[in-house]
């Protein structure tokens, strides 16, 4: 619909018009604030980290969402296990 158009409708009309784009970008925007809020939810539950350094990442992820995790993912990696050839130094 081009901007001329919606600029000939009647008040009911242009108000159903709003109407039906309102829902559709209320259900995009809930979609959005869902996909953003999961890292820190991801954090909280994690069990790379305890106590202050949880309740940190959890700020960065949720300042950061998806950057934040990906950071927190690769900063909390667990230890790499010495392959059975290696000798302890």
């Amino acid at each position: 619909m081009d901007f001329q158009a919606v600029l000939n409708m009647s008040p009911d009309e242009l108000a159903a018009w709003l109407m039906g784009a309102g829902a559709s970008m209320l259900i995009w925007f809930l979609v959005v604030c869902i996909v953003l809020s999961l890292p820190p939810i991801f954090v909280l539950f994690s069990k790379r980290t305890h106590g202050g350094a949880k309740f940190g990442w959890f700020i960065v992820t949720s300042l950061f969402s998806w950057l934040g995790y990906a950071v927190f993912l690769i900063m909390t990696q667990p230890p790499k296990q010495a392959s059975p050839g290696q000798e302890a130094q």
